[in-house]
């Protein structure tokens, strides 16, 4: 197994799906899913792609924007996706990841 999507990303990813499938349609949806897996597997390729913020989230997990989200994950085998989060969300005042 190259990655894991962790329950928190997984839930992430059942919202988005939801919302995109919502206001944008079937077509749509199937294709921001597939960016998002398409994605996982770069950065199991290349893991240290994305940029670490440690304000944030200790290391060693990084951040890699995929517009408009946030995919938070940890190097390593498997690479782990921890969340998902909106590019709108303000990271600086969440609590840490």
């Amino acid at each position: 197994m190259k990655y894991r999507v962790l329950p928190a990303a997984l839930n992430d990813l059942d919202e988005i799906d939801a919302w995109v499938l919502e206001h944008f349609g079937l077509s749509f949806a199937v294709e921001t899913q597939a960016k998002f897996f398409q994605t996982f597997d770069l950065l199991c390729d290349f893991p240290h792609m994305g940029r670490s913020l440690p304000e944030i989230a200790p290391e060693p997990k990084r951040f890699l924007a995929l517009k408009p989200y946030w995919i938070v994950y940890e190097p390593g085998m498997p690479l782990l996706i921890h969340r998902i989060y909106h590019s709108a969300r303000d990271l600086g005042k969440m609590t840490k990841i």
